[in-house]
């Protein structure tokens, strides 16, 4: 990576866990890092392109630090245990940043974006199925489907309560914890005689694919949006007429662009609808400012 690429992407990770994605725009971002609009259309199409690039700069970060522990001489159980502190670790180094993210829900879909959340579903769930049975034996083997969604569940779940925690966390200790409770789940399946629920060769149904990833947004779905908000904010007049101008104006077989700016630039400072404002911007190919 280049070094004006790493500038761009450390400025545009700091100002967004500021300001939030939507309210950042392209030319604060060149100011902050004190270059030209012309250099960072250099490296990234659009902010969305920026984002997107900031979560595969994330994905080699910590698939390098993977690599590393697998080369170290631990047993099974002390690599797992890496494994999840590792996480972990690299998750709490950019907190403020993840915490926009699961507010905005700004990251765009699209197919490159789809592959690279495929890419780590699949590198996840073979070192999960390798550890594990590393760890148990045999023994497990019709339960390693199961397992492994439970695994991954448990991570997960935790990752989001450690996002939100002002105090420091001994990420061993939750580590430590949440192998002890694998360990309670493997020994209750054994005993109870039951057949697994997923096989592990259908575990990868049960996640979305690229071709759902990246299905084409259509008008019906913004308006079903509109609507549902337009519900929600029926008691303040001015924003009512704003959405139903919007849904008046997107409904039209020809809508006017200009019009559905005006419309989203009343929207701008209402937090709820950003969502909404991102989708129609993609929807209509209206450019970041």
């Amino acid at each position: 990576m280049k070094e004006k690429e790493k500038l761009i992407i450390d400025v545009a990770m700091k100002l967004f866990a500021e300001k939030g994605f939507d309210a950042t725009s392209i030319q604060e971002i060149v100011n902050e890092a004190g270059i030209s609009k012309g250099a960072f259309y250099l490296y990234f199409k659009s902010k969305d392109a920026l984002l997107i690039e900031i979560f595969k700069y994330f994905y080699h970060k910590r698939k390098q630090k993977i690599e590393e522990i697998g080369k170290r001489n631990l047993s099974p159980r002390e690599k797992l245990t890496e494994y999840l502190v590792c996480n972990y670790t690299e998750i709490s180094k950019y907190k403020e940043f993840l915490i926009m993210q699961t507010r905005e829900q700004a990251l765009p879909i699209n197919e490159s974006l789809a592959e690279l959340i495929h890419k780590m579903y699949v590198e996840t769930t073979q070192f999960y199925k390798l550890s594990l049975m590393d760890i148990y034996g045999k023994q497990i083997e019709p339960f390693i489907g199961d397992l492994i969604i439970i695994l991954h569940g448990i991570f997960q779940s935790y990752m989001h309560w450690t996002l939100f925690q002002k105090k420091k966390i001994d990420y061993y200790k939750l580590a430590t914890f949440i192998l002890q409770r694998m360990d309670d789940l493997v020994k209750g399946l054994l005993k109870s005689g039951k057949e697994a629920i997923v096989p592990f060769e259908e575990l990868d149904q049960g996640f979305l694919h690229i071709n759902q990833l990246t299905k084409k947004l259509h008008k019906k779905d913004l308006l079903h949006q509109i609507r549902k908000i337009k519900k929600q904010y029926s008691h303040s007049s001015d924003l009512y007429i704003t959405l139903d101008v919007l849904e008046a104006e997107i409904s039209n077989e020809k809508p006017r662009i200009p019009v559905i700016q005006g419309m989203l630039s009343n929207l701008k400072d209402i937090e709820d609808t950003l969502p909404l404002q991102r989708q129609i911007k993609k929807y209509f190919h209206l450019k970041e400012k």
